[in-house]
């Protein structure tokens, strides 16, 4: 069975129940199938996995017909409080994950305006540009090396990001099924934590990433090689007194 074979049989089924919000349950197993043929799953393989749309149907349909038990509510405060304490943790860890984004983000910007600044004739020499003596082919390996650097802390951030922000989806949904599991409610297929990206967005970052890590290393060597031959010794950096006590 397709995504809409599926989809149009779980619509007539929860239409025929009476079941409300039907239009937000709909949504959330389209959004649940483009997550599964994100991860390779074909379309036939998501839906035998979520089982028969009759069967998911008469879930919700009873959760509308029947009445909290009385127990319940003791059970949906012990959740909500096991969850309010998982969410401090999960929050710190959020801030641990956007701050490496930060910090990734930080290094894309350095690398880029490090690599301007080898790059142009002239530009090293400006008064507001610190940069130690090089001989400008010597800078301009280097330069290069570190714009590729910069595309590969670009690729981690853009990477980076989209994993907190799907993580962020994901611990929502179990958040949002633990409290409904409590309530006696079906719960709602669960979001995958990792970054769902199109099998060609996959592709092209992968790639990217690959070839501005090998380009990252190649002109770091030859940079380190030219600037070896040009002071004429291995720890140039002597040679030309970047350390030098002012």
């Amino acid at each position: 069975m397709t995504k809409n074979e599926y989809l149009s049989a779980l619509r007539a089924e929860l239409k025929r129940r009476g079941v409300a919000d039907m239009d937000d349950i709909l949504a959330e197993y389209a959004q649940h199938f483009d997550y599964k043929l994100a991860d390779g799953y074909s379309e036939e393989e998501i839906a035998a996995r979520l089982g028969g749309a009759a069967q998911i149907a008469a879930q919700f349909e009873t959760a509308a017909r029947e009445k909290t038990p009385g127990g319940r509510g003791a059970m949906r405060v012990l959740v909500g409080c096991a969850l309010g304490f998982a969410d401090i943790l999960v929050f710190a860890l959020f801030c641990v994950l956007w701050g490496w984004v930060a910090v990734l983000a930080c290094g894309a910007l350095s690398g880029a305006l490090l690599a301007v600044a080898l790059l142009v004739p002239g530009l090293s020499e400006l008064p507001w540009v610190y940069l130690p003596y090089m001989p400008y082919w010597c800078g301009a390996l280097m330069g290069l090396s570190t714009a590729a650097l910069g595309v590969l802390f670009a690729c981690g951030s853009v990477y980076f990001a989209a994993l907190a922000r799907q993580g962020f989806r994901a611990w929502a949904r179990f958040h949002s099924n633990a409290m409904a599991g409590a309530a006696g409610r079906p719960g709602l297929p669960p979001v995958p934590a990792w970054p769902q990206f199109s099998p060609g967005r996959r592709r092209l970052l992968r790639l990217v990433t690959l070839v501005s890590l090998g380009a990252a290393l190649l002109f770091a060597a030859l940079g380190f090689a030219a600037c070896m031959s040009a002071a004429g010794d291995a720890e140039f950096w002597h040679t030309w007194g970047w350390f030098r006590d002012v």
